[in-house]
């Protein structure tokens, strides 16, 4: 069964891509998309997910409070955040939200899916996905 990946992202054409990053792999598939963390609270069913995907900035809510309000209620679900934003203060925000990894938009064909199966499996992602690959 493959595993089921929420995505929370506001701009059209990296949506799509990341979609379609997804669609590629057999083990990932998408259960729900959103433009906004306001959207992906209102129709986001957590218990359905195995992994929530963000994108850090975000129009009102950003990333990094939607990680904290949908831990609130689903301590256990992995979050996977990533961002053009990879300055070491927003990671470090990210990190004391509860992200499982930071990514940084530079190379996510490379990087997505093999952080998305790591964070799935409980291993720890590598350095350079958290965004520390400057």
């Amino acid at each position: 069964m493959p595993y089921r990946i929420f995505l929370v992202e506001d701009h059209t054409i990296m949506r799509a891509a990341l979609s379609a990053l997804i669609g590629c792999e057999a083990d990932l598939v998408l259960c729900g998309v959103a433009a906004s963390a306001e959207e992906a609270l209102e129709i986001g069913s957590w218990s359905d997910c195995d992994l929530l995907l963000t994108d850090v900035s975000l129009p009102g809510m950003d990333g990094l409070t939607l990680t904290e309000r949908v831990h609130a209620d689903h301590p256990d679900l992995p979050v996977v955040v990533v961002s053009a934003d990879v300055e070491p203060g927003t990671v470090r925000r990210a990190e004391a939200a509860g992200v499982s990894a930071y990514l940084s938009k530079a190379g996510l064909r490379v990087t997505l899916a093999s952080t998305l199966r790591d964070v799935l499996s409980g291993e720890e992602a590598p350095d350079a996905a958290r965004g520390d690959d400057r």
